[in-house]
C-alpha cells in the first residue's frame, strides 16, 4: 500500500503564445473540481500566455516561487494536503477568472497483520508491512470498531484464544473505515499444582516425602532433582500425587501434555537436607566477668561438624539477644543476672551432640544510688581535720571523691570516711563522691562547703565626722565593704557608744557628755578570723575654748604690704580661729588657723583673733594695732643752674620731699657726684665732654619710692663766639658779656 504525507498535485497549464496581454483567456474551464483526502493529478487548458496566476494562501508552491506570476504560459505547484486536516478548499485566479479545488477529509486505509507465531499458553500477532505511514498509528483492539490506543506496539503477546483486530488512525482521530483482524487458537498448557515436602532428615532416619497437591488426566508428571529425573514419570488422575526420596537436592515436577506436548513446571520446589549425627564438641570464649545490665556480650565456639544448630545454657537472668541457635551468640545480662555457668552442645535432626564444659561466669552487681554526705558544711582557710562521710553504697567497691581547690586528703581517699585539710589558700566549693565497681560509678552525691578566708585589711578610709560635741548623738561612721566580712568589729574613743549599725560596715555613735577625744578603728570578721585593723581615725570631742594670748607680728606696715605675718599661740581646744583685720587688709595665707599671712590695705587699725570649735566660740583677743607708713610726696621742683659749662664744677641742686628717707638723683651724661647722693642737696661737676640732658630725683622710704621732679640743664662748650664782634669768649664770661 502507498501512502503519503504530503500530497502533491501537478498541474500542467499550458498556454498559446501570444503577443499581447489582450490576448489572455477570457474564461477557464473546468472552473472547479473536487479531489479526494489521498490526491490525484489534474490538468486546465487556456490558450493564453500572458496571464497573471493568483495563489490562494496556505500552499506551498513549486513554480511559480511566489505567490502570483506573469506571462508563464504553463505552471507547476504543489498543494500541501495534510492526511490529519479536515476538508479544505484551494483556489487559483487567472486575470479574475477563478478555479476553485474542494479537497474531501483523508481517511486512513486498513492496516495489515502478519500470520501469527504460536507458542505454548501464548502467541504473538504483529503489523503487517507495508508499516502505517507518517501522522498515522496503528492501534490493536478487541472489536472491529474499536477505538482504544492503550497498545500501539509492533508485536502483542496474547495468551487467550479468539480474534484480535489492528485498526488505523490519523492523528486528527480519524479512524480507519476497515480493521485487519486474525483469530488466534492457542496450545493447551498443563495447570499448575503446587509442590511441597522440604524437609530436613538424619540419615539414619526415614525417607522424606514430596507431595504434587494435584494432577490432570492427560498429563504425565517427572520429579527432578536439579536435572537429573527421578524414577518414571507418573500419569495424573485428578489427584496428588506422591514421591519418597532420601538423597538431599532440590526437587521439582515437570508436567507435560500428552495431546499438544505442552510443558510446565509447578510450582514450588521440595528442599530435602539430610544430615549425620553431632559428635564433636569445643571450647566456650568469651568475657568471664560481666555486669548486670550489659548488653552486647559475645561468647563463641569453632563450628561443631555436623551440627546445624546450638543449644546455649545461661546463667540466671541472662538472655541471648542474638545468633541464637548459632555457634556465636550476644547475650543481655538484666539488673538482676548472678553468677553462672554458661554451656552448649550441638544438635541436628538427628539429635544434640555431648555438652560442653562449663564456662563460669561472674556477675558484677550494679551499684545502688548514693545516700547523702555529711560534715562541716562551712569550714576555715587553714583548718585541719575536718571529716565527711556517705553511708555505705550496695555493691561499691570503692569510693571517688573531688574536693573543693584547696582541700586535700588527710586519711584513705577511696572508702566511704574522709578527713580533710583546708589549705590556707581553699575555696568555697562542692565535694563529690561516686561509689565505684569493675562495672563503673554511680552518679555523683554532692555536699557543697563554704571556706571562709581570713578578711582583708580594710580597702578604704573610715569616713565620718572627726570633730564632735561632748554629748552629740546620730553620729554615723563607715567604711567601704571589706572582702571576706561576714561582720565588722568597731573600736571607740572612751565615752563613745554605738547605738545602730552594730557589727556592720556603718554605724551610728552617741558621744557622753564625759567623752574623750581618741581613735576609731574597725577590722572584718567571719566565723573563723577577725581581719588586720584599720588605720586609727582621730576624733576630737571638742572642750571649752581656752583663754586667748597675745598677738604677734608687724605693728608697722606700708600701704598694700604683702606677706605680714601675725600670729596667736595655740588656742586650748580651738579647732579653728577667727581673725579681724583693718579696713582693706585680707588673709592671703592661714586663713583659721594661729598662724596668718595679711596683705594690708590702706587704713590704720586693730588685728583680733579668737578661737573656735563646732561646739564652742573663744573670748577675742586684745587688740593689735598696726600703722601704717607714710607714702611718699611729690618731688616738687629741683632748684639749681640750668646752664653750665663743660668743665664747671661745684653746681648745688636742691629738692625737698617730705616723707622721703633717701633721695635718688639721675644726672645728664658727663655729670658726677661731688658730694653725697642721697641727700636732698648734691653738688655736681659737668666733665670738658658732659652733654645737654635732665636732672632727676625721686624721694624714697621703706614703703617704696615717689614721683621724679625734673630740671633740664643746657651744657655749653669752654668758648662761645660773639654774635656782634665775630670773637669767641670764654663761656665762664659769656653771661657777663652777652650784651656787648
Amino acid at each position: 500500500m502507498k501512502s503519503f504525507k504530503i500530497f502533491i498535485i501537478i498541474l500542467f497549464v499550458t498556454f498559446f503564445a501570444k503577443s499581447s496581454i489582450s490576448q489572455c483567456v477570457t474564461s477557464i474551464s473546468p472552473t472547479s473540481f473536487s479531489m479526494p483526502g489521498q490526491g490525484g493529478t489534474y490538468g486546465i487548458y487556456v490558450g493564453a500566455n500572458a496571464c497573471r496566476w493568483y495563489f490562494s494562501p496556505g500552499y506551498s508552491w513549486v513554480h511559480p516561487s511566489t505567490t502570483s506570476e506573469y506571462g508563464t504560459a504553463s505552471v507547476t505547484f504543489t498543494i500541501d494536503l495534510n492526511p490529519n486536516a479536515t476538508a479544505r478548499i484551494a483556489s487559483i485566479n487567472i486575470e479574475g477568472k477563478i478555479l476553485t479545488i474542494n479537497q474531501a477529509v483523508y481517511t486512513p486505509p486498513t492496516p495489515i497483520i502478519s500470520t501469527p507465531v504460536d507458542y505454548c499458553g501464548y502467541s504473538i500477532i504483529s503489523w503487517g508491512t507495508p508499516r502505517p505511514p507518517t501522522g498515522i498509528t496503528w492501534y490493536w483492539q478487541t472489536s472491529s470498531n474499536g477505538t482504544s490506543m492503550a497498545n500501539s506496539n509492533v508485536d502483542s503477546t496474547v495468551y487467550s484464544s479468539g480474534t484480535y483486530y489492528l485498526r488505523a488512525c490519523t492523528s486528527a482521530g480519524i479512524w480507519s473505515t476497515s480493521c485487519a483482524s486474525k483469530v488466534v487458537n492457542l496450545k493447551a498448557v498443563p495447570s499448575s499444582f503446587a509442590v511441597s515436602g522440604s524437609a530436613t532428615r538424619c540419615s539414619t532416619g526415614a525417607a522424606s516425602i514430596i507431595t504434587l497437591s494435584g494432577s490432570q488426566s492427560g498429563v504425565n508428571y517427572q520429579l527432578k532433582n536439579g536435572t537429573m529425573l527421578i524414577g518414571s514419570p507418573k500419569s495424573g488422575n485428578g489427584s496428588a500425587i506422591t514421591w519418597s526420596v532420601t538423597d538431599a537436592g532440590t526437587y521439582q515436577v515437570e508436567a507435560t501434555s500428552t495431546s499438544t506436548g505442552c510443558i510446565a513446571t509447578m510450582l514450588g520446589n521440595a528442599i530435602i537436607e539430610v544430615e549425620y549425627p553431632v559428635t564433636g564438641i569445643g571450647t566456650i570464649t568469651g568475657l568471664t566477668t560481666v555486669c548486670a545490665g550489659s548488653n552486647g556480650i559475645t561468647y563463641s565456639l569453632p563450628v561443631i561438624a555436623n551440627a546445624t544448630g546450638y543449644s546455649w545454657t545461661l546463667p540466671t537472668g541472662a538472655s541471648i539477644a542474638s545468633g541464637n541457635n548459632t555457634n556465636s551468640i550476644t547475650v543481655r545480662y538484666s539488673s538482676i543476672a548472678t553468677s553462672g555457668n554458661i554451656t552448649v552442645k550441638g544438635t541436628n535432626s538427628c539429635g544434640d551432640g555431648p555438652l560442653s564444659a562449663n564456662f563460669p561466669v561472674t556477675v558484677v552487681q550494679i551499684l545502688s544510688s548514693p545516700g547523702a554526705i555529711t560534715g562541716s558544711a562551712t569550714v576555715c582557710q587553714g583548718q585541719d581535720g575536718v571529716s565527711y562521710t556517705i553511708p555505705a553504697i550496695t555493691n561499691a567497691t570503692s569510693y571517688v571523691w573531688e574536693l573543693p581547690p584547696g582541700a586535700s586528703f588527710i586519711s584513705s581517699n577511696s572508702t566511704n570516711y574522709i578527713v580533710l585539710l583546708y589549705s590556707s589558700s581553699a575555696q568555697s566549693g562542692d565535694i563529690f563522691v561516686q561509689g565505684a565497681n569493675s562495672c563503673g560509678s554511680t552518679s555523683p552525691a554532692s555536699f557543697a562547703v563554704t571556706v571562709n578566708p581570713k578578711p582583708s585589711a580594710p580597702t578604704g578610709s573610715i569616713n565620718g565626722l572627726t570633730s564632735v560635741c561632748p554629748g552629740q548623738t546620730g553620729v554615723i561612721y563607715s567604711v567601704p565593704a571589706i572582702p571576706y566580712a561576714t561582720g565588722y568589729s568597731w573600736t571607740l574613743p572612751s565615752g563613745a557608744t554605738i547605738t545602730a549599725g552594730n557589727n556592720t560596715r556603718t554605724i551610728t555613735v552617741s558621744y557622753s557628755a564625759s567623752a574623750s577625744s581618741g581613735n576609731i578603728t574597725v577590722c572584718g570578721t567571719n566565723n573563723c578570723y577577725n581581719g588586720p585593723v584599720s588605720a586609727s581615725y582621730a576624733v576630737l570631742v571638742n572642750g571649752p575654748i581656752s583663754a586667748v594670748g597675745t598677738i604677734t607680728g608687724t605693728p608697722l606696715a606700708c600701704p598694700g604690704e604683702s606677706n605680714l605675718a601675725y600670729t596667736v599661740p595655740l588656742i586650748g581646744n580651738a579647732t579653728g580661729y577667727d581673725w579681724t583685720l583693718p579696713s582693706g587688709a585680707t588673709i592671703t595665707a592661714g586663713a583659721n588657723t594661729n598662724n596668718i599671712t595679711v596683705k594690708m590695705g590702706s587704713s590704720n587699725g586693730n588685728i583680733t583673733v579668737k578661737g573656735t570649735n563646732t561646739c564652742y566660740a573663744g573670748a577675742v583677743s586684745p587688740s593689735y594695732g598696726v600703722s601704717l607708713k607714710p607714702n611718699i610726696s611729690s618731688a616738687g621742683t629741683i632748684s639749681g643752674p640750668a646752664t653750665v659749662c663743660q668743665g664747671q664744677g661745684g653746681q648745688v641742686y636742691t629738692a625737698t620731699i617730705p616723707n622721703a628717707t633717701s633721695y635718688l638723683w639721675e644726672l645728664p651724661t658727663g655729670a658726677s657726684f661731688l658730694s653725697s647722693n642721697n641727700t636732698s642737696t648734691v653738688a655736681l661737676l659737668y666733665s670738658a665732654n658732659a652733654v645737654s640732658g635732665g636732672i632727676y630725683v625721686q624721694g624714697q622710704n621703706s614703703c617704696g619710692m615717689g614721683p621724679p621732679a625734673t630740671l633740664s640743664v643746657t651744657v655749653n662748650p669752654p668758648y662761645t663766639c660773639c654774635r656782634f664782634h665775630n670773637r669767641c669768649i670764654s663761656c665762664l664770661l659769656w653771661p657777663k658779656r652777652r650784651n656787648l
